[in-house]
């Protein structure tokens, strides 16, 4: 996508948003200046807590006009008519895609997880909006990454023993055990070890290039770099 522009809140992983763009390069254009009217749409949408969704279509512009004259959309802001069609009509009337299907017949062909959403944003060149939550991304390969490390099967199994005693005490005392995340996360694993909080990496592990680049695919590391040089504006 080029000559982006972005419509929605500035959280648009929580509240969703559409991103519109060129289809083609200037010199495809100029190659083939049919091609000028061709935009692509990436919406990015919550409706339950099983998203995030996300779809990418291709539309030329010139084919709706009339929609967009009763729609009363400004004709001469093709990004503005492009919205208000999206907003009408939604995306799948554009045969639009999911990341893993080309034609999604349900809202569950919609879902996707935030590191296949980032890579896919990535991949058509949203990496400075992927920059937002790419750090999340990072963190949470680098927990997989310490849990291997350090995280024995047998000291595992005693975590999950202990565990299993906290649930009975909430029992006990008619009161709602947290779930086995939130118990590591509160008591770390057995013995009370546990991986360094989201704010510690950022400022140690995150800010470590090297390892960054050996846990982040290409498409990931375009966007690491933006956000770590917003953090240095910052």
């Amino acid at each position: 996508m080029r000559d982006v522009r972005f419509f929605g809140d500035v959280d648009w992983l929580e509240n969703g948003g559409v991103f519109i763009g060129k289809a083609y390069s200037k010199e495809e254009e100029k190659e083939y200046p049919t091609l000028k009217s061709s935009y692509q749409v990436f919406r990015v949408f919550q409706v339950d807590d099983k998203g995030p969704y996300a779809s990418l279509c291709q539309i030329n512009v010139d084919n709706w006009r009339s929609i967009y004259e009763n729609l009363g959309s400004d004709l001469n802001d093709p990004y503005q008519c492009i919205l208000d069609l999206v907003e009408c009509y939604g995306t799948y009337t554009f045969s639009d895609c999911s990341y893993s299907r080309q034609y999604p017949n349900s809202l569950s062909d919609y879902s996707i997880s935030l590191s296949d959403l980032l890579n896919w944003m990535c991949n058509i060149g949203l990496e400075s909006y992927a920059a937002k939550y790419i750090s999340k991304i990072a963190y949470e390969r680098y927990k997989k990454i310490w849990f291997h490390d350090h995280i024995t099967v047998s000291r595992l199994n005693c975590t999950k023993e202990a565990y299993r005693e906290y649930v009975k005490e909430c029992e006990e005392w008619n009161s709602i055990p947290d779930s086995f995340a939130e118990y590591v996360e509160d008591n770390g694993f057995y013995g009370g070890e546990l991986w360094v909080c989201y704010d510690e990496f950022l400022d140690v592990e995150y800010m470590d290039s090297s390892f960054m680049q050996s846990i982040l695919n290409k498409a990931e590391w375009k966007a690491y770099e933006i956000d770590v040089k917003n953090m240095e504006v910052a």
